[in-house]
């Protein structure tokens, strides 16, 4: 393989994998649960997605450098690898058809309100085809560029956010029963479980051994920026007022003035969200288009890839009514999902490989001279 990524910039981009939708829709919707101890809900699915990290880079550490679904079928045989491939790009489309979704609805209520939504979404999909052409190592490259100037904008909004925040609403803390705080970990939890990303991510590293290091600091980055984002959240507009707010994770922003000189600061903010949001676009098409080019050994892939983002398009288009219908399905359906795509399946993956090891080291250690 001849692209080559280092184990920061695969962090960094799991980072944007995650974090880009979590922040957009998970405050409201742990905050629904767990009140005003939702960010603790936050820190407990990071925990929980620090294991799934340590799971996947696990198998990932294994791979000799093969593509990942080539290194199944030469580990679990032809059919296994077929099976696990279409699953696989099943749930890459189905996040695709989310995430684009997603991304579209926000387009529409927030930025370009009079847009068709169809036009929303061709003009996204194409720039997302154009990056996926590209290859991995181009769509890492322009992670990093938006990664420095998040950390900047992240930086520079926290101080000035901070004469708005109030500690009150963040209290008492552990109040009543624990059982909603665990509740509300598992959406945040699935939100996480996107590290399994990495499965396909790991045959690129240039650093050999190093997935599990990769998977476990792009998660707690991704794990860091929603629970402050969630904490800020309760503490600007408090528990009952953030489950009533569409997007609270950019009406933070809008808050934010300084002085008379500079107001409605939170179009910068939603510039370098757009950015990652192409990016995180980027790297499920890429899932997507790997999983079936390498299970089924596609040659051409440039018109197959035209074709699988049409699929995802007119998905997105019909599949839900409104952005009312779109919400209660991400939020009470589709993280089970997630969770059985991103966990499960690499447990799955994980035992088969244990178990064919153990069979060659089985097969290597019998002499037929000894019978």
């Amino acid at each position: 393989m001849k692209e080559k990524i280092t184990s920061f910039q695969v962090s960094a981009l799991i980072m944007f994998t995650i974090a880009p939708t979590g922040i957009l829709l998970l405050p409201g919707a742990i905050t629904s649960f767990a009140k005003q101890n939702a960010w603790q809900s936050a820190a407990i699915g990071t925990l929980i997605g620090i294991g799934i990290a340590v799971l996947v880079g696990h198998i990932g550490n294994q791979n000799p450098g093969m593509p990942l679904m080539n290194w199944l079928e030469k580990r679990l045989g032809r059919w296994a690898c077929v099976l696990i491939g279409l699953f696989l790009a099943r749930y890459y489309i189905t996040v695709s058809v989310i995430t684009l979704s997603e991304f579209s609805y926000f387009i529409s209520d927030e930025v370009l309100h009079r847009t068709p939504q169809w036009l929303t979404m061709s003009i996204i999909m194409l720039v997302v085809l154009y990056a996926v052409g590209q290859g991995i190592e181009t769509i890492v490259r322009v992670n990093m560029i938006t990664f420095l100037f998040s950390v900047l904008l992240i930086a520079a909004g926290s101080l000035l956010i901070m004469k708005n925040m109030h500690v009150k609403p963040l209290l008492p803390l552990w109040e009543g029963s624990f059982t909603p705080v665990l509740k509300g970990s598992l959406l945040p939890a699935s939100w996480m479980s996107e590290v399994a990303v990495l499965l396909l991510l790991a045959p690129y590293i240039r650093q050999k051994k190093s997935a599990i290091r990769a998977g476990i600091a792009g998660v707690a980055l991704a794990g860091a920026s929603i629970t402050v984002t969630v904490a800020v959240s309760i503490a600007t507009f408090g528990p009952r007022l953030v489950p009533l707010i569409t997007y609270p994770g950019f009406l933070i922003v809008s808050v934010i003035e300084i002085g008379s000189l500079l107001e409605r600061l939170e179009i910068v903010f939603i510039s370098i969200w757009l950015l990652t949001m192409y990016l995180k676009l980027s790297v499920l098409m890429f899932g997507a288009s790997q999983c079936l080019v390498q299970s089924f050994h596609i040659r051409n892939e440039r018109p197959f890839l035209f074709a699988l983002g049409l699929f995802v398009l007119l998905n997105a288009l019909y599949s839900w009514g409104n952005a009312a219908d779109f919400y209660a399905y991400t939020v009470k359906t589709g993280f089970l999902d997630l969770l059985f795509s991103n966990a499960l399946v690499p447990a799955i993956i994980a035992a088969g490989l244990w178990v064919t090891a153990k069979g060659m080291r089985r097969r290597r250690s019998y002499d037929p001279n000894d019978s």
